[in-house]
């Protein structure tokens, strides 16, 4: 992103509805982009991630995945279940270009703030709805986590090994909610741009399901194509393509992840003392190769098998843990976990341009600025209840 584009949507003014991952996680990616983006909670309902601790420390006051989806937000405590809250929402919305939320189906419009209400308060205002199966559909009342997802969109049945149960990427790793933001974000700028030029509105049915559908889109084609073929899709490290490949054990407890190019096997076979005569191995080849292999990188440690297996143009890494990333100084991945003014790490952007993105602002406490903003955009600090 250019610095002009960055400039351009530092004009925009985002209303977060957005909960735990993918709404909240959303908005935290238009805020990296520079705009400007107010987390409405209220007493009575607040983002759950305030109170999900996780398993890590971090020295923070915050919730770390709150801290993590909510950075560069300002806070506005506003109960959508009163009419002075809905009312004064409807107010924000005619000074904003963005609503992002990811509440169950239904929602929004038994708080009687529906699309057609919310355009009519401003007939430009961008509805980004970041539901689990989308607004239309025999699904379309069904909740969902990560997990669910990973399960519903097919994911998990291609994830882990030959006989083994599928497996979900786990609520510290929530794929295909991370997935979802990210797609989200670029369907609302467009969106955004769309009615800046016609002075339209838009409201985005963005269902996460269909997100991680696309994203195995091939597997499922195929499936319907043969489908004895969609039995047998978990191959844990292996590649279709008869590739080589694997995560294998050095023995000094690293483990290294191995990919073995076509024009690397013979190198590889010589190294290990593994005769073949085949250009690219049969299936069943590939497996003794591997084994082989295995038993070769267990035999010695990781510094040997890195420097040896990079020089015969094998593809090599380590597997390394979260502790050893940041001290790796891995570049672009290292920059993406900028430290926060009071100091602490935060999940950064997935982004870069000449301008890095900074973390500004860590996550608000709720309400922390409600007169603030009020003031800025109604000209009072405070709701205004009705007589």
């Amino acid at each position: 992103m250019t610095d002009i584009a960055r400039e351009a949507i530092e004009d925009w003014r985002v209303l977060d509805l957005g909960i735990i991952t993918a709404g909240a996680a959303t908005s935290a990616v238009l805020a990296d982009f520079g705009a400007n983006v107010i987390k409405i909670e209220s007493k009575s309902y607040q983002d759950p991630f305030r109170r999900w601790a996780g398993k890590w420390d971090l020295g923070t006051s915050l919730s770390p995945v709150f801290q993590f989806t909510n950075r560069n937000k300002r806070g506005l405590e506003l109960d959508l279940k009163t009419d002075e809250g809905r009312e004064c929402f409807l107010e924000l919305v005619a000074h904003s270009d963005v609503i992002v939320e990811n509440f169950r189906r239904g929602v929004l419009d038994r708080l009687g703030l529906s699309y057609e209400v919310l355009s009519k308060a401003n007939p430009q205002i961008v509805l980004a709805s970041m539901s689990s199966q989308g607004d239309s559909g025999p699904d379309r009342n069904y909740a969902s986590y990560g997990s669910t997802l990973d399960a519903t969109g097919g994911l998990s049945a291609i994830t882990g090994y030959p006989g083994d149960a599928p497996v979900v990427s786990g609520r510290n790793f929530n794929y295909t909610d991370q997935l979802a933001a990210l797609m989200a974000t670029g369907a609302i700028i467009a969106g955004v741009m769309h009615a800046k030029k016609t002075g339209k509105g838009a409201h985005l049915d963005i269902a996460q399901r269909e997100i991680t559908a696309f994203a195995v889109s091939e597997y499922i084609t195929a499936g319907a194509l043969t489908p004895v073929e969609a039995t047998a899709l978990r191959r844990g490290n292996c590649d279709a393509a008869g590739l080589v490949q694997g995560c294998y054990q050095t023995s000094d407890a690293h483990w290294l992840a191995i990919t073995v190019p076509s024009e690397s096997l013979f190198l590889l076979c010589a190294q290990l003392n593994y005769v073949t005569t085949h250009t690219l191995p049969e299936p069943t080849e590939v497996a003794q190769i591997e084994d082989a292999l295995s038993r070769y990188v267990g035999r010695n440690p990781s510094s040997k098998i890195v420097a040896d297996f990079a020089n015969i143009g094998v593809s090599i890494a380590p597997a390394l843990r979260g502790n050893e990333i940041l001290p790796s100084g891995m570049g672009a991945v290292a920059r993406i976990f900028p430290k926060s003014p009071n100091g602490d790490y935060v999940k950064g952007s997935p982004f870069q341009q000449e301008k890095a993105f900074s973390v500004h602002h860590e996550a608000p406490a709720l309400g922390e600025h409600t007169e603030e903003v009020l003031q800025e955009l109604l000209g009072r600090p405070t709701v205004e209840k009705n007589n």
